[in-house]
């Protein structure tokens, strides 16, 4: 296959990260222009678009529709991530686990706050949600308290057998315990503190 001299440029500085458009600056991580070619492209894209009548508008939306639709179709077919193209989808998924992790992030209200998760609860906000927390909790709102109350009640009322088993490992390792310092006083070792 040939390339022309243009477009072996362009792919020369696309595989060293360089600007494929002025080739004198680095290109931003993950793109192929730098800033000043992108806000550039940017700002010439609106400035056609606003010169375009409604009907153009609308026949351009129609192609890049057309485009997206088939180049959708092509990866899915291949079993690549629908939005990046780069990787193999997930099991019963169309996104990578890169790009299902930042949909998710972008989706969920959890994430999109300016307090990490973590460092919530020293702010006396809610570590879900960010809310302000409630009297009978330190860490959760009042909704998530409820929530997370009703769950554990619920949970506590009809258990599961691995729960069951958990409940009696525990009373053993307490009654071991137990057994320990009885055994310990009886002996006359052990030691109050």
């Amino acid at each position: 296959m040939s390339f022309s001299r243009t477009k072996l440029d362009y792919l020369f500085a696309k595989q060293h990260g360089i600007c494929v458009n002025c080739k004198t600056r680095e290109a931003e991580p993950g793109k192929t222009l730098c800033l000043e070619c992108q806000e550039k492209s940017r700002i010439k894209n609106r400035r056609a678009l606003e010169k375009m009548t409604e009907q153009e508008k609308q026949e351009r939306y129609r192609r890049n529709n057309e485009r997206f639709r088939r180049v959708y179709a092509e990866r899915k077919q291949k079993g690549v991530c629908v939005k990046c193209g780069k990787w193999k989808s997930v099991a019963g998924r169309t996104l990578c686990i890169d790009c299902l992790v930042k949909s998710r992030r972008r989706k969920d209200r959890r994430y999109n706050n300016e307090i990490e998760r973590n460092e919530r609860t020293e702010y006396g906000l809610c570590y879900v949600c960010a809310q302000p927390v409630c009297e009978e909790s330190a860490s959760l709102c009042r909704k998530h308290y409820e929530l997370y109350a009703g769950l554990m009640r619920e949970r506590n009322a009809n258990p599961t057998p691995a729960m069951l088993e958990h409940r009696e490992y525990i009373r053993n390792l307490e009654h071991a315990r137990i057994e320990q310092i009885r055994e310990r006083v009886r002996n006359g070792t052990f030691r109050k503190i």
